[in-house]
């Protein structure tokens, strides 16, 4: 096995944008390469070995690999630059291509997805707010609130019934005013937000529970924002 120390690492290599859209991994697990570097000290000496790649890890927004050598383990994985720099630099020839795989939900694109809803929020109310039948009907929704709450402390249940069957009209009657002004109710429903990283996604700890349950739907809004560059870029 070489023993050659590791070139500088300089910056670090971007993720690897797929057809999709989607991030993945700029190596495949799997991927396995004849590696020919001249041994250290020598002029016509040379190493041969098997380089692959048995497992890939994303560590602090970094890329890793857990790589084999002649199929015997490295101590500490390689991180992409490392990996790019041996198989541009002395990779003879692949043996096996392996299989990319998608990288796991990364705070960048928590934070996109979760600064897009706020901006999808902020630009919806204020437009719903111009509309007077909807301002009309979202300040009945809050005295008509206050009154269910009202109702509900001094147990007058039937009333509280009756209050709540209106909330609900008034609710249908607000959401179909959106619709008829091309706004999605949806995009103005508040909910609660996460008390570990108060609505951002993610904390000093990293990706938050919240945004973790999400992942699927922060991963396509992410995929097609990209796509959506690239159509643009191209265009």
């Amino acid at each position: 096995m070489s023993s050659r120390k590791r070139e500088p690492e300089g910056q670090k290599l971007p993720p690897y944008v797929g057809e999709d859209g989607r991030l993945y991994f700029n190596f495949a697990q799997g991927l396995e390469v004849l590696i020919r570097e001249r041994s250290p000290g020598t002029t016509n000496v040379f190493d041969e070995y098997t380089y692959k790649i048995t497992a890939c890890r994303y560590i602090g927004g970094t890329e890793y690999y857990d790589v084999e050598q002649n199929g015997i383990a490295k101590p500490a994985p390689d991180s992409a630059n490392r990996v790019k720099y041996l198989i541009s630099r002395y990779g003879v020839k692949t043996l096996y291509t392996g299989m990319r795989l998608e990288l796991p939900l990364t705070v960048e694109e928590v934070q996109r997805y979760y600064e897009n809803i706020e901006r999808v929020f902020d630009t919806s109310y204020a437009t719903a707010m111009l509309i007077p039948e909807y301002k009309a009907i979202r300040a009945e929704l809050t005295k008509t609130a206050c009154k269910i709450g009202y109702a509900e402390a001094y147990h007058r249940l039937t009333e509280a019934a009756e209050l709540e069957a209106r909330q609900e009209e008034l609710q249908t009657q607000a959401e179909n005013i959106l619709r008829a002004h091309y706004i999605n109710p949806d995009d103005l429903k508040i909910t609660p937000r996460c008390e570990r990283c108060g609505g951002k996604g993610f904390d000093v700890f990293g990706i938050c529970c919240c945004a973790e349950r999400q992942r699927d739907k922060i991963k396509a809004y992410n995929a097609a924002e990209r796509l959506r560059l690239r159509r643009l870029i191209n265009n």
